[in-house]
């Protein structure tokens, strides 16, 4: 039977393609922190990071994705709840920081 966060995951199309381990779940060193509450939290933020990054988004569009993910039910539960956190947002920012500085190299 897979665990729950593999069930998670496999319910969650930006899931795929990531590196897993023999057992089927993320591995976990290829992922950035971003002080969300579980690995599956901290893979959806930096999924939609790279995502905001590759599209040039602003602070105010990321935000609004984040909102957004902070709604996002599945099974029924909010699941992604502390996306709006200020430590998540903070980490986001900063990341979104970094990117635009190479950028501007």
């Amino acid at each position: 039977m897979p665990s729950r966060e593999t069930g998670i995951v496999a319910c969650l199309p930006f899931f795929e393609g990531l590196p897993r381990t023999r057992t089927g779940t993320i591995q976990r060193d290829t992922m950035k922190y971003f002080a969300m509450f579980t690995d599956n939290g901290n893979l959806a933020v930096e999924n939609l990071v790279n995502d905001a990054i590759a599209k040039r988004q602003s602070w105010n569009e990321v935000q609004a994705r984040l909102s957004k993910l902070s709604q996002k039910k599945v099974d029924g539960i909010k699941r992604y709840a502390e996306a709006t956190d200020t430590d998540v947002e903070d980490h986001v920012y900063a990341e979104l920081v970094r990117a635009k500085n190479e950028w501007d190299i």
